[in-house]
């Protein structure tokens, strides 16, 4: 492996500048990720790293990780202790961080089962959290809208815990075009709101396929959303809370729903 040890390597700032910038993300299709877990669940799901960089520690600690991160379109470089604190952004880097290429699912020609519609969703951490309480709770995929933070941020990897790369993800730039697919596939729509109209949700019936949709922290869904939904629903509040965040909400939604389901 050819080793760097400077600072200023241009693969280096390459590496940094993908773990800063959610547009240069995008304008060249990879992402950024660091430490062992979270890199070796993207092998494990078939997503293998472009570019893998590992301290000597770290391959001499985690023989069978490197192992395992081996491949014919990985470039692997050796890097010291300092390279790899100015890579990651953690205060205890691990020894390992690597650039993926972004998955992207496409639109399931048949979809079934939850889906989770994500509208203009702004905190990377929250959208993480979705993810991974979507994933727990047998969520068939993720629709994100592109005007929302990005999901392959450092911070939603890491809430997501490799639930954002194991999860389809959809990722729509006409996010209420996408409701209207979902719609002419047969899917139920409910929007989650915080109005007394709306339909508890352990009262919500799901269909063979249904999409839930949840708003940004701020403001939540858009009106054209709600009008797009087949059911509003919400969370009953027995104490004095009048909402929950995004990602506790998205919590008990899906639970509900996937109970639900069950009960068809």
């Amino acid at each position: 492996m050819e080793r760097i040890d400077s600072l200023q390597n241009p693969k280096i700032k390459q590496a940094v500048k993908l773990r800063n910038s959610a547009r240069y993300r995008r304008e060249i299709g990879l992402f950024f990720s660091e430490g062992l877990r979270l890199v070796l669940d993207a092998v494990q799901w078939g997503i293998f790293p472009q570019t893998v960089f590992l301290t000597e520690q770290f391959i001499w600690e985690h023989p069978d990780a490197v192992t395992a991160l081996e491949c014919d379109e990985t470039r692997a470089f050796t890097v010291s202790e300092p390279v790899m604190e100015k890579l990651c952004d953690t205060v205890s880097p691990q020894g390992v961080a690597a650039l993926f290429k972004m998955p992207q699912a496409e639109f399931p020609q048949n979809p079934k089962g939850l889906y989770i519609g994500l509208e203009n969703t702004q905190d990377p951490s929250n959208l993480g959290a979705i993810a991974r309480s979507a994933e727990a709770f047998g969520a068939a995929g993720l629709l994100v809208s592109a005007k929302g933070c990005d999901p392959f941020a450092p911070k939603a990897l890491r809430a997501g815990m490799g639930a954002l790369l194991r999860l389809p993800m959809i990722k729509a730039e006409d996010f209420i075009g996408a409701i209207d697919r979902f719609k002419d596939c047969g899917a139920t729509v409910f929007a989650s709101v915080v109005t007394k109209d709306a339909l508890p949700i352990y009262r919500a019936k799901p269909s063979a396929c249904s999409l839930l949709l949840i708003g940004n922290e701020a403001g939540g869904l858009s009106a054209d959303a709600i009008k797009k939904s087949d059911h509003k629903v919400t969370i009953p509040m027995i104490g004095r809370a009048e909402s929950l965040n995004a990602a506790a909400a998205s919590a008990v939604l899906v639970y509900e729903l996937q109970k639900g389901a069950e009960q068809r």
